[in-house]
C-alpha cells in the first residue's frame, strides 16, 4: 500500500513538473509570436527593444556593445525594420541579422538583447549579495554602480558611470517614483536588473557603453 502511494505521489509530481514547463513554453510562444507593426529607420538596437516594450507591453533589457566611433567594427550600425505583420521573434531576428554583434534571448517573460561577445557584457557580472530595500529608482541606479563586483567590471573596461536622476538634478528625489524591494545572493547583474523592472514596472532596462570622448557607461530603468 505504501509502495503504491509512493509511486502515485511521484507520478503526480512528475506530471506537475511537465505541466509547468509546458505552460511556460506556451506562454513564451504566445509572446514571441505576437504580431506587431513596426517601421523604424536608422534606429539603434536600443530603439528597437524599447519600441517593443513600449508598444506591446513586454519586459525587455538591452546592453549595447562597447561603441567607439573611431574603431573598426565598433561603430553604431543603423537598424532599418519595416513590417506590417510580423512576429516579435521576426523583429528580433532581423535585428541580429542586420547587426550580428548582438544576440537575443527570452527567459522568465523578459526579452534580453546583449552583445554576442561575452567579454563585452557587464550584465554577466557575478554578484555575491545584494540588498535593495525601499529605495527609489534614482537610488537604485546609484546603488547598482556601487556594488563592488560591478565597480570592478566597469573599472576593468576603463569606463565611468554617468547617472541621470529622474528629476534631472543629481541627488534629487521624486516622491512619485515607485518603491521597490529586492534581495538576491549568488546572482548576476542581469538577474538583478530583470527582477527590478518587474517589481518597479518600468518594463525596460538599458545599459549603454561608449569609449567615444568620455568613456562612459549609463543605466536607465
Amino acid at each position: 500500500m505504501k509502495g503504491a502511494l509512493y509511486l502515485l505521489t511521484h507520478i503526480a509530481l512528475i506530471f506537475l513538473i511537465i505541466t509547468t514547463f509546458c505552460l511556460k513554453d506556451i506562454h513564451s510562444q504566445n509572446v514571441l509570436n505576437k504580431e506587431v507593426i513596426i517601421n523604424l529607420i536608422d534606429a539603434s538596437p536600443t530603439d528597437v527593444v524599447k519600441f517593443l516594450s513600449r508598444n506591446y507591453n513586454i519586459y525587455t533589457g538591452v546592453e549595447t556593445i562597447m561603441y567607439d566611433g573611431d574603431e573598426a567594427g565598433k561603430k553604431l550600425l543603423p537598424i532599418n525594420i519595416k513590417c506590417a505583420k510580423c512576429s516579435i521573434s521576426d523583429v528580433l531576428n532581423q535585428l541580429i541579422t542586420i547587426d550580428n554583434r548582438y544576440i537575443w534571448s527570452y527567459t522568465d517573460n523578459i526579452i534580453d538583447v546583449l552583445p554576442k561577445d561575452p567579454g563585452d557584457r557587464i550584465v554577466d557580472t557575478y554578484i555575491k549579495d545584494i540588498q535593495i530595500k525601499q529605495k527609489d529608482i534614482d537610488e537604485i541606479r546609484k546603488h547598482l554602480f556601487e556594488i563592488p563586483e560591478v565597480v570592478e567590471a566597469i573599472n576593468k573596461r576603463s569606463l565611468h558611470p554617468l547617472i541621470f536622476m529622474s528629476s534631472g538634478i543629481l541627488g534629487a528625489k521624486s516622491d512619485e517614483v515607485e518603491k521597490v524591494w529586492l534581495s538576491q545572493t549568488n546572482t548576476t547583474l542581469i538577474k538583478v536588473l530583470n527582477e527590478i523592472i518587474k517589481k518597479e514596472g518600468t518594463k525596460n532596462w538599458t545599459i549603454h557603453k561608449t569609449k567615444k570622448e568620455f568613456r562612459v557607461i549609463t543605466l536607465t530603468l
